[in-house]
This record gives C-alpha cells, structure tokens and sequence, in this order.
C-alpha cells in the first residue's frame, strides 16, 4: 500500500507550502518584533554607539537573555562536532 507518484507530489507540495509559510511568518515575527523591541528600549541604544559597549554590553542585559546566549551557543557547538 504506497502512495503513488501523483500522491507523493502532492504531499512534497504540500511539505514545501507549509515551510515556505512557516519561514515567512517567522521572519514577519522577527521583522516586527525587532521594530516593537527597538521602540520601547530605546534607552538601551545608547551602550551600542561605541566600540568597548558594543563588545562589553556592560548592564545592558539580563540574566537569562547571556544564559540562554551561552545555552545556544554550547547547543550549537555540540551540532557541530558531534559526529553524524
């Protein structure tokens, strides 16, 4: 009982759609997110505007935001080196 050739298209269509559209909603997510997250912490801009804020970001951020930074970073670290 396999799908036939024309079924199988039609589910590989449908599989496309479906993350075309889950990729354009995401980034229509992050575009107004970002343009909401700027607005409202507009005093936070001013540690960005030179060199030694923009690598310390001294008390421009919080706790969990660096926690979860080192838990993507050490997550994306281990993708990469783990053997396939």
């Amino acid at each position: 009982m396999g799908l036939s050739e024309t079924d199988s298209e039609g589910w590989i269509a449908l599989s496309y759609s479906l993350v075309i559209g889950c990729l354009v909603a995401f980034a229509a997510y992050a575009v107004i997110y970002t343009k909401y997250f700027s607005v409202k912490h507009k005093t936070e801009s001013g540690v960005l505007e030179s060199t030694a804020g923009f690598i310390t970001a001294r008390n421009s951020q919080s706790m969990w935001r660096i926690g979860w930074s080192f838990y993507a970073g050490s997550v994306g670290a281990w993708l990469i080196t783990t053997p396939a």
